[in-house]
């Protein structure tokens, strides 16, 4: 069976190529353990553009899995006479638009947010529960475009930011979208202590679905003060990059900061979950985000897709992705 994976559109056409390799990267992860799922050709005409994949017959997994990619508008079945014929596509929820309606300087693209977190999901050891119900963990979660996210794609979310103007935008506007599109959630703040001082002060929203979004006021390095005991499936990353932050990586500041949080991060991880980490390689080196994490004993993730990822956003920032999987003894249902 061969199935047609449409690719969303984008307004950056150079982008646009950089994401194709993107969309490819992620099917060749959420496809993983799939009985016969094969990479097929690119095809592209006037109108649409998109991968070919063959998947065993009648495989409903397979067309789940390709339709939740976060670079594809829509699947077909191709069939033998060429024709396509539609299955399906993203399912709707009223979470969708909480990620695209907040805008401000350097936010993560929301497609490229989606990408992060199914590649964290399907290369840890919980990606049998990749349909919904998981948590995800952003520790530096800004203005919570990853948190908005998890939550479009049925997980529950939980992050943390160590600025307050973020957080208070990230609030003020939960507050606004959860009343005006009259979502039923109850709201609490409790206060997070680690090693008997505060760390910090945790908003947390309880919506009438039964998901669970948390935003924490603190430092990314006290996570298990945060969420040790709730611990996250899955943990997704966005590192500060850009013209902004150049002269503080290329100090040693960027991966200073990284080689700080990661032990705090899997103190906030079940084990054996994973986290897929990005960021700007013009300041802060693929080899040493890899060696950071296999110095505090994760196992990350090389060679095949995994290094294919890396890819350019604009003149000062070309964007790779690391993934590397928590300590820990393998769980029951990884894929």
């Amino acid at each position: 069976m061969e199935l047609f994976i449409i690719q969303a559109p984008h307004a950056n056409a150079l982008y646009r190529v950089e994401e194709r390799r993107l969309l490819a990267a992620e099917w060749a992860v959420a496809s993983r353990g799939l009985e016969g799922a094969e990479m097929g050709n690119w095809i592209q005409d006037k109108h649409i553009a998109g991968f070919v994949v063959a998947c065993k017959p009648g495989d409903e997994e397979a067309i789940a899995r390709a339709a939740a990619l976060s670079g594809a508008m829509a699947v077909f079945e191709k069939r033998p006479d060429g024709s396509l014929m539609p299955l399906c596509g993203p399912e709707p929820t009223p979470y969708d638009a909480m990620a695209g309606i907040l805008k401000y300087k350097g936010k993560t693209n929301e497609t490229f947010t989606r990408t992060l977190i199914r590649m964290a999901v399907f290369s840890g050891d919980y990606a049998a529960g990749w349909r919904g119900g998981l948590t995800v963990l952003d520790p530096m979660c800004g203005r919570g475009t990853a948190l908005f996210c998890a939550l479009a794609m049925g997980y529950h979310a939980v992050g943390i930011e160590a600025e307050r103007t973020h957080v208070s935008e990230l609030t003020a506007f939960t507050n606004r979208y959860l009343q005006q599109g009259r979502i039923r959630h109850q709201k609490s703040r409790t206060s997070a202590t680690l090693k008997g001082r505060e760390a910090g002060k945790v908003d947390t929203y309880l919506l009438g679905d039964g998901k669970r979004l948390s935003v924490a006021l603190g430092d990314t390095a006290a996570a298990p003060a945060f969420y040790g005991k709730q611990p996250a499936d899955a943990l997704v990353c966005d590192l500060p990059y850009g013209v902004q932050h150049r002269q503080t990586a290329t100090a040693g500041g960027g991966l200073k900061l990284l080689e700080r949080a990661i032990e705090g991060w899997r103190g906030a991880l079940k084990p054996g979950a994973a986290a897929a980490v990005s960021f700007n390689t013009y300041t802060l080196p693929t080899r040493q985000v890899r060696a950071a994490f296999e110095k505090a004993g994760w196992q990350v993730a090389q060679g095949g897709v995994y290094d294919t990822m890396e890819h350019w956003v604009e003149q000062a920032v070309r964007r790779d992705i690391v993934i590397a999987r928590a300590p820990g003894a393998p769980q029951k249902g990884r894929v």
